[in-house]
């Protein structure tokens, strides 16, 4: 079924108890708070994780020459870029040559290959999202409204629901564990290689135990439960 800002909203709102809006940015104090806070929820949740639904490679547009020597050229990022980039690579493949040389400019990001692309996470409309993670979605939001609402138990029981209870500890659990595991799914086969995870992986991940360790970007600003 065709989804729409307004339809997610509606579903946590409704869950908080509220009453549904019509339009995102109507002149009601849970459609102010939906315009207000709704954007942001969106990215943070695109943002947690690889989505396989929202996986984009595109190519990416050539500035100039970077004010950083020795890499050769500088690239404006995605428009819908949400987070960080994945992957640059030299061809428009998952199994494209990686290139793990480049510097953050004001402009974009600078790379030592004159055509590049992004594998990354995008702003993806909500009609291509997947059920599993509109219910992770609405129930966060929903958590939200609670608050509005001044039902604090009952933001907090959304909440954990939403995430588990271990999310600020870098465990997911509840809907979002969930909807990362159905998104496993559908993840596409890869073609097996000799992995390099490059010196900014190494750097970021060095000497943690276990291996890799799971980061999760902050919560939204309207989750606050002190």
């Amino acid at each position: 079924m065709p989804r729409s800002d307004v339809d997610i909203c509606n579903l946590g709102i409704t869950r908080a108890g509220g009453e549904p809006i019509d339009a995102i940015d109507e002149e009601t104090p849970l459609g102010a708070w939906c315009f207000a806070n709704y954007p942001q929820l969106r990215d943070w949740a695109l943002s947690l994780h690889r989505w396989t639904f929202a996986t984009r490679i595109a190519r990416l547009t050539e500035l100039g020459a970077p004010e950083v020597r020795p890499l050769d050229h500088v690239f404006l990022l995605p428009a819908d870029l949400v987070g960080a980039v994945h992957a640059y690579r030299a061809q428009a493949s998952v199994d494209g040559q990686l290139l793990h040389r480049h510097i953050m400019t004001k402009e974009g990001v600078a790379l030592d290959c004159a055509a590049a692309f992004a594998e990354y996470t995008a702003r993806v409309a909500e009609a291509a999202w997947p059920s599993p993670f509109v219910e992770f979605v609405a129930t966060a939001l929903a958590s939200g409204v609670a608050l509005v609402k001044q039902a604090r138990t009952l933001s907090s029981e959304l909440w954990a629901r939403a995430v588990g209870p271990r999310f600020e500890q870098g465990e997911p659990g509840g809907l979002l564990f969930a909807a990362i595991q159905a998104d496993g799914r559908n993840a596409p086969e890869r073609r097996l290689g000799a992995y390099d995870p490059g010196p900014l992986v190494t750097a970021r991940y060095a000497g943690a135990p276990g291996g890799l360790a799971l980061i999760l970007p902050s919560p939204p600003t309207f989750i606050d439960f002190s």
